[in-house]
């Protein structure tokens, strides 16, 4: 009790493989039940006792292998499976795990660019030039003339931030996310900027 317990920089998470249970787990325990067999033998260097062990470590260290090199595959095959069973508690539990590992406060350069302004700056010119790279005229004269439209009539009403929050906090929570693949707790808990 005295003693600090050290784990040497070691994190748990580092310990923790993605597909143990789906993929390594059976094997896992069949190679321990060959090895503690083989062990209660005498260990010997032939014969089907040692047979067994040799292919069933084989088939554990395969599979191992197959989750490590899969690792982000086989973390995205259960984020999918979580919200393929409606278990958004369990999604979002695990997207938070899976990022907040590796995630830093600020990015210090990106593309090139240092600091707050320039960074920002960097990223309205590169949208400026996405949303702005094809001239669409029609479009934006058909737009202005239904927005002419609507407010020459007396059908045009006035939308405020307060209405849409109103209605945000009226929806239900814990659904599927609709086609755009957004669901309601993401809007529900963003605040009033968006």
């Amino acid at each position: 009790m005295t003693i600090p317990y050290s784990n040497n920089g070691v994190s748990g998470s580092d310990y923790v493989v993605a597909g143990w249970n789906d993929v390594v787990n059976d094997k896992h325990q069949a190679a321990r039940a060959a090895y503690l067999d083989w062990k209660a033998v005498g260990r010997p260097r032939q014969g089907p006792v040692f047979k067994l062990i040799s292919q069933t470590r084989a088939a554990f260290k395969l599979a191992f292998r197959y989750c490590k090199d899969h690792d982000e595959m086989m973390r995205a095959n259960a984020h999918a499976n979580n919200l393929a069973c409606k278990d958004f508690k369990g999604f979002w539990n695990g997207i938070n795990k899976q990022n907040n590992a590796n995630s830093t406060k600020y990015a210090n350069v990106i593309n090139g660019c240092s600091g707050e302004y320039n960074i920002c700056e960097m990223w309205r010119e590169h949208f400026e030039k996405l949303y702005n790279s094809i001239r669409d005229d029609h479009s934006k004269n058909l737009l202005y003339s239904r927005l002419a439209q609507c407010s020459s009539s007396n059908k045009f009403c006035r939308l405020t931030v307060h209405d849409v929050a109103d209605c945000v906090s009226k929806q239900k929570l814990g659904k599927a996310a609709g086609l755009d693949g957004l669901p309601m707790e993401a809007i529900f808990h963003v605040g009033y900027k968006l």
